[in-house]
């Protein structure tokens, strides 16, 4: 086990990571309801090389045991192919350090928060922030369009991923 200045003995840092146009989204988690540390990373010239060296340095720095990232080949995901090459560095990099990781799909997301008549990325968000304290303020209003999305809502995207790999385990 990696020695985690989060952690006690026989717990895990679960850090999930969740990438969109823009950049990506990480909440480092004990549990479903305990953050440790979230954010969000915005690349301005988005550049693979430069997504991969700040997720490497975010792993270096939070020393997770668990690595959870999205499922782009599940339904209702719909990344583009620079995002898919970034997931595909992330898996490799983490085989090559020997991380822990897993994937969610976005039905399975759906299906852990159906639970609280979520079933989509606002309504989870919502779900979130109304029990997750790190969240609560960062709650943001509905888009307005169809397809649209708030910057933060990456960092809710990731703490779903978490949230439900979580549930997962339980089941």
């Amino acid at each position: 086990m990696i020695d985690n200045r989060y952690t006690q003995e026989g717990e895990e840092c679960i850090l999930s990571l969740y990438f969109d146009a823009i950049g990506f989204g990480f909440v480092l988690m004990k549990n479903p309801l305990e953050v440790i540390e979230k954010g969000m990373m915005c690349i301005s010239s988005i550049d693979n090389t430069v997504v991969l060296q700040k997720v490497k340095h975010l792993i270096r720095k939070l020393k997770p045991e668990h690595i959870v990232i999205e499922n782009h080949s599940g339904n209702f995901s719909h990344k583009p192919e620079r995002v898919i090459k970034a997931i595909n560095a992330i898996k490799k990099y983490s085989k090559q350090k020997g991380f822990l990781l897993s994937s969610n799909s976005r039905e399975q997301i759906r299906l852990i928060f159906s639970n609280w008549h979520a079933k989509i990325r606002y309504e989870i968000a919502e779900v979130i922030s109304k029990n997750v304290e790190a969240f609560t303020n960062l709650m943001f209003d509905k888009p307005k369009y169809p397809k649209t999305a708030h910057f933060r809502s990456a960092q809710f995207a990731a703490a779903s991923l978490g949230i439900t790999i979580m549930q997962c385990k339980k089941i």
